[in-house]
């Protein structure tokens, strides 16, 4: 039994919408339990935090996290980041912590390619630190791969591609297959930040009207909640649904026509964006790289002018105006995510890098 000590930013992901939370249940759950156990380790604080207790929680936790990988029993790190400036020092304490014990890191990179503009050259460094330490280095994309594989020349040789997945069934028809009349529903969900394009899609709604009949529904929570609530105040049909839980979004995103993904500054592959593909909805994202590497424009979805709220607007009106061409593109997305997107069949790729480092019974 090869024993896999994971990192994850809450090891409660299904009360919660944390992509690597979500990525690591998935993966809990996909690899042969007769082969690995894993034993999952918190490195941030929940969202519920205080804005001046934060920092101090998220200092407490790293050291935790730390202290674990230098006492804990097991033959492998599994050190998830999402590469963000303010992650990556945390993460580089946790793997010297492993790297002093001499145990293998899997390091798994969930995306982040910056849109806007390059990393500072302190987080540059500490980035391409990390990385060297890794023994192995998991991406979800080719896209990532092109990306970290020349900006940080140490990940040759020892980098690979394994998507993640969703363990969503993809037999039940689109919502557009039967909801051809009526008002499009459509919905966000993620962190209410700027960074994740919330303004963007704010703004679209804000040139939206009830006649256009567009229907947005927000999931989440975050510094912009309060503008958000303001604005449901002054669109009837902007409504604030709550921070969803990952085990009630799966079902939940059956019941709408497409999930809007507009985050243009840190441009990473959100796990709903697999779910509403698999569920039917039809993903309307702005053209990053990152979102390029899994949705093609008017075939598995619709691709947006990163920023615009005007393109957003235009988006969802095509999808309402046009409901065979919606129905084609959901019927598309859920044939892709049932080719590509299976966590099971993904993840059992882990557990041969896992039995390539730990050879034997």
């Amino acid at each position: 039994m090869i024993k896999v000590l994971v990192s994850t930013s809450s090891s409660d992901a299904a009360g919660n919408s944390d992509d690597i939370s979500l990525a690591v249940d998935a993966i809990i759950q996909a690899v042969p339990c007769d082969a690995v156990q894993f034993f999952p380790i918190e490195t941030s604080p929940g969202p519920k935090t205080g804005r001046l207790a934060r920092p101090v929680a998220a200092l407490l936790k790293s050291g935790q996290a730390v202290l674990t990988v230098l006492t804990a029993q097991f033959d492998i790190l599994h050190l998830n980041t999402a590469m963000r400036p303010r992650a990556v020092i945390r993460d580089l304490a946790i793997a010297a912590g492993a790297r002093a014990r001499s145990r293998p890191i899997v390091l798994h990179i969930h995306g982040t390619v910056p849109v806007r503009q390059p990393p500072s050259p302190f987080a540059w460094r500490a980035a391409a630190l990390l990385i060297r330490l890794a023994h192995h280095i998991v991406l979800v994309s080719r896209t990532e791969l092109a990306f970290f594989g020349k900006a940080y020349p140490g990940l040759e040789g020892k980098a690979k591609v394994i998507c993640n997945g969703t363990s969503k069934s993809a037999s039940s028809p689109p919502r557009g297959a039967d909801a051809v009349e009526g008002r499009l529903k459509a919905a966000f969900m993620g962190p209410m930040r700027a960074e994740d394009g919330l303004t963007t899609l704010m703004a679209a709604c804000r040139r939206l009207t009830y006649f256009d009949e567009v229907d947005v529904d927000f999931f989440g929570d975050g510094e912009l909640l309060p503008s958000l609530l303001e604005l449901t105040q002054r669109k009837a049909f902007v409504r604030y649904r709550g921070a969803l839980p990952s085990s009630e979004r799966r079902a939940i995103l059956q019941n709408y026509d497409a999930l809007i993904f507009p985050a243009v500054r840190m441009a990473g592959v959100p796990m709903a964006l697999f779910e509403a593909m698999s569920a039917g909805a039809v993903p309307v994202c702005a053209g990053t790289p990152s979102m390029t590497a899994f949705v093609t424009d008017r075939e598995t979805g619709l691709l947006v002018q990163p920023g615009s709220a005007h393109a957003i607007v235009e988006a969802l009106l095509q999808l309402k105006r046009d409901a065979p061409a919606r129905r084609n593109m959901a019927a598309a997305a859920q044939k892709f995510a049932a080719a590509n997107l299976d966590a099971r069949r993904n993840y059992a790729k882990l557990a041969k890098i896992y039995r390539q480092i730990c050879p034997g019974p």
